[in-house]
């Protein structure tokens, strides 16, 4: 079942300016790590957007890479509906920063 929604969460942002973190072969089906290819955006800012606007947590990363990646859990009991909805809050959000 995790895999199921890793792989259909991965499907879904294809489109979106986000490149994966670690290679797909080495991905965990539990967690997505995202980084923004426009080295402009924050990932840290989508993380804060996200969740003050949206009240949805995804996993703001620490550190050096703090405003480059961030993460997507694919765990508990998460939907495709939900899922579909963290898409397209991720494609609103990277258009406007």
């Amino acid at each position: 079942m995790k895999q199921e929604r890793a792989l259909y969460f991965r499907n879904g942002i294809k489109h979106l300016p986000l490149k994966m973190f670690v290679p797909s072969e080495y991905a965990s089906n539990c967690v997505t790590a995202l980084s923004p290819i426009n080295q402009n955006v924050n990932a840290h800012k989508i993380f804060e957007i996200i969740k003050d606007e949206y009240d949805i947590w995804i996993c703001p990363n620490g550190g050096d890479l703090a405003e480059k990646v961030f993460r997507v859990g694919h765990i508990g009991s998460i939907t495709k509906e939900e899922i579909d909805k963290g898409i397209e809050i991720l494609k609103n959000i990277i258009a406007e920063v």
